[in-house]
């Protein structure tokens, strides 16, 4: 049996709705044990549906977190294309061209939202450094210093900025921190998310 909640987008929502936040901050609250399996918006009203039904406190934690709630509306993730590149490892201490890749501009294909690196150190480095620059200028879009992960998992670079506008080559750039020559930075893919 399900149990429907049903609040008002325009009174309990002042601030505006994120359903997938919503849904996220009810899930990850200890206040609440029951389960929350979606969080529907349809005109004015939002549904919250649980697999039971709540308690009093339970009530009472799930009005704090509509009140509280703000949502982020920071760009999606549907967008996306995977660069694999040619370079697959780097063992040096200044920065070493992984791979490039033709960007038409965000006049053709919108704005670049996020950049994700997938790549992981040798334990012996200290950590890595990696930036997308574009070819030919100082011009960095997205950059994230002192990475330290030791197994393969993916690093978002930093905010992204100077996008631009018409058609360039971007580049993905990266370095070591510490370790000797043999030791270095593993590279798998890069993942461009662009267009909104």
């Amino acid at each position: 049996m399900t149990i429907k909640i049903t609040k008002s987008l325009s009174n309990d929502f002042s601030g505006g709705l994120n359903t997938q936040q919503l849904h996220s901050q009810i899930v990850k609250d200890v206040g609440i044990t029951a389960n929350c399996l979606t969080v529907k918006s349809t005109g004015g009203d939002v549904d919250i549906i649980f697999d039971t039904s709540l308690t009093g406190p339970e009530e009472t934690t799930l009005d704090l977190i509509i009140a509280a709630h703000t949502p982020d509306n920071a760009p999606s993730r549907a967008n996306f294309f995977p660069i694999t590149p040619a370079v697959k490892a780097i063992f040096t201490e200044s920065w070493q061209l992984v791979l490039s890749f033709k960007f038409e501009g965000s006049d053709s294909v919108g704005a670049i939202n996020y950049f994700d690196l997938l790549a992981f150190k040798n334990s012996a480095v200290t950590s890595y450094e990696a930036r997308i620059v574009q070819r030919g200028t100082d011009l960095v879009l997205a950059s994230s210093d002192a990475l330290e992960n030791d197994e393969m998992e993916v690093q978002t670079l930093g905010a992204v900025s100077n996008i631009p506008n018409s058609s360039t080559v971007l580049e993905l750039q990266i370095k070591k921190v510490g370790g000797n020559k043999e030791q270095g930075v593993s590279i798998d893919q890069l993942l461009v998310y662009y267009g909104n």
